[in-house]
């Protein structure tokens, strides 16, 4: 996979994991790998992390003569898990919008006709008046439509995907 995972990411599909059950590292990263592609030396210092954050406890329960290290979420961890799986619904709707739109997408060059501004690279879906495409700016630069820079995405009702309505 050409995606690399960030670190959030990454604390989002461990947490999301122990939600279901308790477990040991080699499970959970085989847990992981059926997913992503990790290996043990990258979710060990994750697990560290998480754990002095107090997203997760640890305990060791014997097996086979040997101890094996558990972790467990805890309830600041469901906390955060649930953050995580909020913000993961809104990122997802907003990145398949883009990625796996139809076609029926417009997207201007920017201009005096591009959005108010002229030059940030949105374009009208005359049908109903909605921007539909994207508007890349920075801070407060023209074409930049809420001043907050960034990007800026509008979609209109033809163009979305989404089960919650898409995008506004």
């Amino acid at each position: 996979m050409i995606f690399q995972i960030g670190a959030a990411l990454l604390d989002a599909c461990v947490l999301s994991a122990l939600r279901r059950e308790d477990t040991y590292g080699y499970v959970l990263t085989q847990t992981l790998m059926g997913t992503l592609e990790i290996s043990e030396s990258t979710l060990y210092p994750v697990l560290r992390r998480l754990q002095k954050d107090e997203l997760l406890s640890i305990y060791d329960r014997p097996h086979m003569g040997r101890n094996r290290r558990y972790y467990s979420i805890t309830d600041k961890g469901l906390r955060q898990a649930d953050v995580y799986r909020t913000d993961w619904r809104e990122y997802k709707s907003r990145v398949d919008s883009l990625i796996l739109a139809d076609g029926g997408t417009n997207f201007a060059s920017g201009g005096a006709g591009a959005d108010s501004g002229g030059s940030g690279g949105s374009a009208y879906d005359g049908s109903d008046g909605a921007v539909s495409g994207l508007n890349l700016s920075a801070d407060g630069a023209l074409g930049d439509s809420d001043g907050l820079g960034g990007i800026d995405i509008a979609v209109s009702d033809s163009a979305r995907g989404s089960e919650e309505g898409g995008l506004s």
